[in-house]
């Protein structure tokens, strides 16, 4: 009887590692599937540039997409499509 026990318990233990291994292996395969960039505008003085247009257009993108610079002539361009 004990050993019927130790069965149990191993496949217990046998589930529940199968368990793990199901929640984790979806995310681990999970690929990255956008892209982004940022930067800073600045003038030939060095000088950043605030609420300057910019734009980014791309076969991938169909179409632009459109920013303005913050107050510190920052941009972020985030989610875009691969290529």
């Amino acid at each position: 009887m004990a050993s019927c026990g130790f069965l149990a318990k191993g496949g217990l233990l046998l589930l529940s590692l199968a368990l793990i291994a199901l929640l984790i292996v979806p995310g681990a395969l999970a690929q990255e599937s956008n892209a982004g960039f940022q930067g800073t505008v600045k003038d030939p003085t060095g000088a950043t540039v605030p609420n300057a247009s910019i734009e980014v257009a791309g076969p991938a993108l169909l179409g632009t997409r459109k920013v303005q610079t913050d107050e510190g002539g920052s941009y972020r361009f985030a989610a875009l499509p691969p290529g």
